[in-house]
């Protein structure tokens, strides 16, 4: 997700309190908070939270970050 991120022109840092971090380029907006500049996207350092991953990888689809959805393949045909 990070190296997807990058090639969109985000960039990795890590926090003071040691989590890691994607911040947007310039003029990013989030249509969902009335067109404002994007937040950063705040991952967590341990696992604790299943939904934490799965959440930041929603908000940077929906900021134009081309992440691909885990387990989704197109339905087989039947004959």
């Amino acid at each position: 997700m990070v190296a997807i991120a990058a090639k969109a022109g985000w960039t990795f840092d890590v926090t003071t309190d040691g989590h890691p971090r994607l911040s947007p380029p310039a003029g990013v907006t989030d249509p969902y908070r009335n067109n404002r500049p994007a937040a950063p996207v705040v991952f967590g350092k341990t696992p604790s939270d299943i939904r934490a991953d799965k959440n930041a990888a929603s908000y940077l689809r929906r900021l134009g970050v081309d992440i691909p959805h885990k387990g989704h393949t197109k339905k087989k045909k039947k004959k």
